[in-house]
C-alpha cells in the first residue's frame, strides 16, 4: 500500500487516531498523527520517545523521562562512553562528531548559527531587529537591536 496522494509511492505512516495509515509525512492532512511510531509511555502523551535506559529501548519523551535515562535516538559524541550530542567537527566536513568537552583543536561548532556581521566571527548570534530572529553577536550589534 502507498500514500493516497496521486503519484506518491511512499509508504503511509500518517492517519487519524483509531483509523488506518493513509498518507506519508509530506502529504499528511491537518490533524493526522504518525501512526507508525511508538509513543511516550506516559499516559496521554503523544510525543515520540527518545529516552530510555542504556541498552534498552526508547520509552519516554524528554519531559517524562526518569532519572538515569539517556537519549537513545540522536547522534552521540564519538568519544567512547560519552552520551552527549555532538556539535563540533571540522569546517567543511559537514557533520558534527564531538561534544564541546571532547572536540579536537581546530574543530568548530557546526550545529549552531554564527554571527552574520563579520566573516570569520564564530560567536553565536544573540541580537537582531525587534521581532526578528537573532543575527549578530554582542560585539557586532547595533543600537536598534534587541
Amino acid at each position: 500500500k502507498h500514500c493516497e496522494r496521486e503519484g506518491c509511492i511512499v509508504l503511509p505512516t500518517f492517519g487519524y487516531a483509531g483509523a488506518a495509515k493513509r498518507f506519508c509525512a509530506r502529504h499528511r492532512l491537518a490533524g493526522m498523527l504518525d501512526l507508525k511510531s511508538k509513543r511516550c509511555e506516559r499516559g496521554g502523551c503523544g510525543v515520540v520517545p527518545s529516552f530510555g535506559f542504556e541498552g534498552g529501548t526508547r520509552q519516554f519523551c524528554g519531559r517524562h523521562r526518569a532519572p538515569g535515562m539517556v537519549n537513545l535516538r540522536g547522534k552521540r559524541c564519538e568519544h567512547p562512553a560519552c552520551r552527549v550530542s555532538p556539535s563540533f567537527g571540522h569546517e567543511g566536513e559537514g557533520r558534527s562528531r564531538f561534544c564541546a568537552v571532547h572536540r579536537a583543536a581546530g574543530m568548530v561548532d557546526l550545529m549552531h548559527k554564527r554571527c552574520g556581521a563579520a566573516e570569520g566571527c564564530a560567536a553565536r548570534p544573540l541580537y537582531g531587529a525587534p521581532g526578528a530572529p537573532p543575527r549578530v553577536c554582542a560585539r557586532h550589534r547595533t543600537g536598534d537591536m534587541v
